[in-house]
C-alpha cells in the first residue's frame, strides 16, 4: 500500500533520530510532516497499541528501524537514466543524492527526486548549494580548477560547500599508469592513443627547475619545446625539464682476486593492475590535501591542543571527496583539528576491497583512486570505526560492460555501487549494537545532510522524510548485474523510503 499525503503513523522497533535514540516508538505523519513522536511502553502488544490510536492508519513492519534519509555527496552518472539512479538511491535509503553528470547521460529534470545536479566550477554562479572541483582533470569531459582559493571565496559569497577531489597527478606517470585516460570512451576500445593536446595540456608550462648542468643545453632544450609540434613530445620534453637533476656517482671498488659472482636478474611479471597502481603513488591524493589546507589556512601545523583557528580564507565549507588512502585520513585528522569547516569521506569501494581482490581481468574493480593493499584497507576501516572519517560517500560511477574490457589498461574507471553503503559500512561495523547505528547515522546522513545544508533529523516539524531498515536480514535487492558487491554477503535491507511523507520504495515491489 502507499501513503501520501494524508495522516498515518509507523511503528518502529527504534527510532535513530540523529540527535537521540528511542526505543519501540510511534511516529505520527500529517501532510507531509513529523507531527509527533511518542515512546511506547514495552509491555504495549502491536494490537493494543493499533486499538488504543484507532483512528490512525498505523503501518509495522517486524524487526525494523527508523533512521533519517541518506545523503550521498558523490555520485557521478555515466551511462544511466534518472529513473535507474533514482531506484538504486531509493534501494540503499538515500533521499538526497548529489549528480555529476556527464556527457552520455541527459537529465530531463534538473532535479528529479532524489537526485540533485551537482555544479562545477565553471557553473558557479547558476548551479546548485554544492560546487565541485577537481586539482587535476579527471578525463576529457570534466574542467579541473587552477585557482582554488577564488573559487573557495566566491562559494563562501554564494552560501555554497564546496567539494573537492584532492589528487594531484604527473601526467607522465598517470599516461603510464592509464594511456587511455583521456580518450573517449568509445576511443579506448581502438588502436592507439589519439587525445594528445589534453595530455600535453596538463604539464605546467611555467617551469622553474632544470635538468641540465649547462645553460647553453637548457637554451637548446628551450627552442626545442618552442618548436615542436607533437603535443605528446612537447609534454614528454617539458615534464623531464621539470625532472630535476640526475645525479650518480659510482662508488670506487677495490680490487678483488676472486673471480666475479655470477648475477641472476630477478624479473617480476607484472600485470595491468600492478602497473596501474604503481604508477598511481598515495602522494598525489596528500599532495591536493595540503595545497588546500595552505590555501585555506596558511602553513599547517599540527595544534597541540586541537584549537579551532579562523581561517586566512572564508569558506563556509569544504569537504574532500575520494579519500582512498589511510595516510591522508591520519594527515587531515592532525592538521585539520583547528579548521571546523573542513570535513571529508571515504567510499565503500575503500573500506570493502583491497588489491587481492583485483586481477588484470576482474576490471569492474578499476577505479580513480585506484583500490590499494589490504594493510591501507585495514587502516582506513580503523580510522572509520574511531570516528576520524566524517563521511560515506558512494563514488558511484556505472560503465557499460563494453567498456570494463579485460585488457586493464583500456577498461574505463569506474564502480558501479549506488545503494550499497548502508549495507557495505554496517557489515563493517563489529558490534552491531546502538552505538553502531548512531555512528552509521553521523556518517551517512548527519555530517553530509549539515553539509547539504538540509533538515535531516527525525524530529517533530521536520518533513517525513526517513528509512525503515532492517539491520538483521542479508542485503537482497539489487538492480546492478555488474555491480562487483552484487556477489558480496553483506547485512541490512532498506525496507521502505518515505519522502516527504510519501512511500517513494518498497522492497516487496521490486
Amino acid at each position: 500500500m502507499s501513503y501520501s499525503n494524508s495522516s498515518f503513523a509507523i511503528i518502529a522497533d527504534k527510532v535513530f533520530t540523529g540527535l537521540k535514540t528511542l526505543q519501540r516508538s510511534l511516529v505520527f505523519i500529517e501532510n507531509s510532516l513529523i507531527i509527533e513522536i511518542i515512546e511506547l511502553p514495552q509491555s504495549l502488544t502491536i494490537n493494543e497499541i493499533k486499538n488504543l490510536y484507532a483512528n490512525w492508519n498505523i503501518i509495522y513492519i517486524p524487526d525494523t528501524y527508523m533512521i533519517p534519509g541518506i545523503t550521498d555527496l558523490n555520485i557521478r552518472a555515466t551511462f544511466e537514466c534518472e529513473e535507474c539512479l533514482s531506484i538504486a538511491a531509493y534501494m540503499g535509503g538515500i533521499t538526497q543524492g548529489y549528480v555529476e553528470v556527464t556527457t552520455f547521460t541527459v537529465f530531463t529534470k534538473k532535479n528529479l527526486r532524489p537526485l540533485q545536479v551537482i555544479s562545477h566550477h565553471d557553473e558557479l554562479y547558476s548551479g546548485t548549494d554544492i560546487v565541485k572541483i577537481y586539482l587535476s582533470q579527471p578525463d576529457c569531459y570534466t574542467p579541473h580548477t587552477e585557482d582554488v582559493a577564488e573559487i573557495i571565496t566566491e562559494a563562501n559569497e554564494l552560501g555554497r560547500s564546496v567539494v573537492i577531489d584532492c589528487s594531484i597527478n604527473d601526467p607522465r606517470l598517470l599516461a603510464m599508469a592509464s594511456p587511455f585516460r583521456t580518450e573517449p570512451e568509445l576511443k579506448r576500445l581502438e588502436g592507439k592513443v589519439t587525445n594528445l593536446k589534453i595530455f600535453a595540456s596538463a604539464i605546467e608550462v611555467n617551469v622553474i627547475e632544470t635538468s641540465s648542468n649547462s645553460s647553453e643545453d637548457e637554451k637548446i632544450l628551450e627552442n626545442t619545446v618552442d618548436s615542436i609540434e607533437n603535443p605528446l613530445i612537447e609534454a614528454e620534453l617539458r615534464t623531464y625539464k621539470a625532472s630535476g637533476k640526475t645525479v650518480f656517482n659510482e662508488k670506487e671498488q677495490s680490487r678483488c682476486r676472486r673471480p666475479q659472482a655470477l648475477v641472476i636478474p630477478i624479473i617480476r611479471q607484472e600485470t595491468g593492475y600492478d602497473n596501474y597502481l604503481h604508477n598511481i603513488p598515495r602522494s598525489w591524493e596528500l599532495r591536493g590535501v595540503k595545497l588546500v589546507l595552505e590555501t585555506v589556512a596558511g602553513p599547517m601545523t599540527p595544534p597541540p591542543n586541537r584549537s579551532r583557528e579562523k581561517s586566512f580564507v572564508d569558506c563556509s565549507q569544504i569537504h574532500f571527496s575520494n579519500i582512498a588512502c589511510a595516510e591522508t585520513v591520519e594527515y587531515l585528522w592532525d592538521h585539520a583539528g583547528r579548521l571546523p569547516c573542513v570535513t571529508w569521506e571515504t567510499s565503500p569501494n575503500y573500506l570493502l576491497f583491497n588489491e587481492n581482490h583485483l586481477t588484470s581481468a576482474l576490471t569492474n574493480l578499476k577505479t580513480y583512486p585506484p583500490i590499494r593493499d589490504k594493510r591501507n584497507q585495514e587502516s582506513l576501516c580503523k580510522l572509520y570505526l574511531d570516528k576520524k572519517i566524517h563521511c560515506i560517500g558512494s563514488h558511484h560511477t556505472l560503465v557499460k560492460p563494453e567498456f570494463k574490457v579485460k585488457e586493464f589498461a583500456r577498461a574505463v574507471p569506474g564502480i558501479c555501487n549506488l545503494g550499497y553503503g548502508i549495507c557495505t559500512v554496517w557489515t563493517l561495523l563489529p558490534n552491531k549494537d546502538d552505538n553502531d547505528v548512531e555512528h552509521l547515522v553521523m556518517t551517512m546522513c548527519g555530517n553530509p545532510g549539515r553539509i547539504a545544508k538540509i533538515d535531516w533529523e527525525i524530529k517533530v516539524g521536520n518533513m517525513a522524510t526517513f528509512v525503515l531498515w532492517n539491520p538483521f536480514v542479508e542485503r537482497k535487492a539489487c538492480i546492478y548485474q555488474q555491480s562487483p558487491y552484487k556477489d558480496r554477503k553483506l547485512f541490512g535491507e532498506v525496507i521502505k523510503v518515505f519522502v516527504g511523507g510519501e512511500n517513494v520504495y518498497t522492497v516487496d515491489n521490486m
